[in-house]
This record gives C-alpha cells, structure tokens and sequence, in this order.
C-alpha cells in the first residue's frame, strides 16, 4: 500500500459518488459502496 494507491482509491471513491448521485440505480449505488469500501479498507478517512 503506498500514497499512489490511496490517491487512486480517493479519485475513484469520488468519480463512483458523483455517478451516483447524478443517476440514482442500483448499479451506480453498488459501485459507491465498493468504492467506499476500499477506501475505508486503505485507511482513508471520508
């Protein structure tokens, strides 16, 4: 684990919750979660 991959982990954490919340479905929903996941995994503070 490096800064590299929690930037990364941060952008797409980002990019899956502006999909989500531009179009509300259950796809876009699960990719957010994952993403937040990830992140909370990595350490990251949301």
């Amino acid at each position: 684990m490096t800064a590299t991959d929690k930037q990364i982990a941060l952008e797409a954490y980002k990019a899956a919750k502006t999909a989500y919340l531009q179009d509300m479905t259950q796809e876009n929903w699960i990719a957010f979660c994952n993403a937040k996941m990830v992140c909370m995994r990595l350490g990251i503070l949301l």
